[in-house]
């Protein structure tokens, strides 16, 4: 394919525009205003830039911790639905358990005392709990007196200061 139209010289390219003029002026000495400009153009990108960042930030700062509290939640919310589940499958299994005739009849024997008919039931207590407690001899009289007498002895117990209130 043949190129139609002119073709330029690279040596005649004109010296004073084109890409390389910046880098030939970089190297050369600058003016103390171009220095000057220079610097305020890049102090004024500076500071748009982080105007810019700091509008950002206020903009997606509140959305962001609403999305970390939301994802605390919802992680509190999936441990507490794991729990229930939970829940939910040993009452599932203790309803099991209450379908069998068996385990209802072990649950009455040891729940309710009951006994099937011609069965003795025996009760075994405990010494150390039906061991009494010293009763207090004030409320051991009066319990053994008739009521009129321990309305007395409340009224005694009540004008004495030196006898301990219950």
């Amino acid at each position: 394919m043949a190129a139609t139209g002119p073709r330029r010289d690279p040596a005649r390219r004109p010296k004073g525009r084109g890409p390389g003029r910046r880098l030939r002026a970089a190297g050369a000495s600058l003016a103390p205003e171009a220095v000057q400009r220079r610097s305020a153009i890049s102090a004024g990108r500076w500071i748009g830039a982080l105007t810019v960042f700091i509008m950002l930030a206020f903009l997606l700062g509140p959305t962001l911790k609403t999305y970390v509290d939301q994802r605390r939640e919802i992680s509190s919310l999936q441990e507490k639905v794991a729990e229930q589940r939970a829940d939910v499958a040993a009452m599932e299994k203790e309803k099991a358990l209450w379908g069998d005739k068996t385990y209802v009849e072990q649950q009455a024997r040891q729940r309710l005392k009951f006994v099937k008919v011609g069965e003795k039931p025996y009760t075994i207590v405990d010494l150390d709990e039906a061991t009494p407690a010293k009763a207090d001899p004030v409320a051991e009289a009066a319990s053994r007196s008739p009521w009129y007498g321990q309305v007395w002895e409340s009224v005694k117990v009540a004008d004495d200061p030196l006898i301990p209130a219950r």
